[in-house]
């Protein structure tokens, strides 16, 4: 439980070498040779059954993690899916001034100038609840996804039951949540404690319709696979 010292060992194989080709000629015979992957000589390291220790004092002793600790991997985060049309600015009011409260409440801020301002160390935010967010927003709509900590009580249950649906899903409100789907790490806690508001010069719809968002020479894939979720959330109900 308080050992100093680590002990290593891996066997050693021969692995296949690539000679760099700087010849600008083409021939075959030297070119293909050179760019061939072969064992240089023969290499009696199985047969002599070669090895490689490393020793490692360390600095500090190893010990057995507390039962104390290990609440760090209890806290579970969930995340929620809201979207309403661009010009539902009552809406959006609501579910900003509901996400700032919570997040005065649970940081002990006087006011919402703090949410901009406040940090937190990596430590403290994975362990605090808190509410984090982002806003996509193009001329037809704003999509927020919402995390916080899971469970009764916790800042998405609270923010949950502050702007509970009305009706079914709709084009006016749809609401995507499941307390049940849970999640160990958070995506966006580096927005802080506001809502991270990101704006689309053409709508999503239109994006999406574009021969050109397909090609990978003009779009990364990861941005096409980022756009192709969002536009997958307004299709769904639930």
């Amino acid at each position: 439980p308080f050992c100093r010292e680590i002990k290593l060992r891996a066997d050693v194989h021969p692995t296949k070498k690539e000679m760099a080709d700087n010849t600008n000629n083409l021939d075959l015979n030297i070119t293909a040779k050179k760019a061939d992957k072969c064992l240089d000589k023969f290499s009696p390291y199985m047969q002599n059954m070669t090895y490689f220790v490393m020793n490692a004092q360390l600095a500090a002793p190893i010990q057995q993690q507390s039962q104390d600790s290990s609440t760090d991997q209890l806290v579970m985060f969930a995340r929620m899916i809201i979207l309403i049309p661009y010009r539902a600015a009552d809406q959006m009011k609501k579910l900003e001034q509901s996400f700032e409260e919570i997040n005065l409440d649970l940081l002990n801020l006087a006011n919402t100038r703090y949410l901009n301002t406040t940090e937190l160390s990596p430590r403290s935010k994975a362990q605090k609840d808190f509410l984090s967010a982002f806003n996509l927003m193009d001329k037809e709509m704003r999509l927020y996804i919402i995390e916080g900590q899971a469970g009764p009580g916790r800042s998405l249950d609270r923010f949950y039951r502050m702007n509970e649906r009305e009706h079914t899903n709709d084009r006016r409100f749809k609401m995507l949540y499941n307390s049940s789907i849970q999640f160990k790490q958070r995506l966006y806690s580096d927005f802080n404690f506001s809502v991270k508001k990101v704006k689309l010069r053409q709508t999503l719809s239109q994006i999406m319709s574009e021969p050109g968002i397909y090609l990978r020479s003009k779009v990364p894939e990861e941005i096409y696979d980022t756009l192709q979720k969002f536009a997958e959330m307004r299709k769904l109900d639930r």
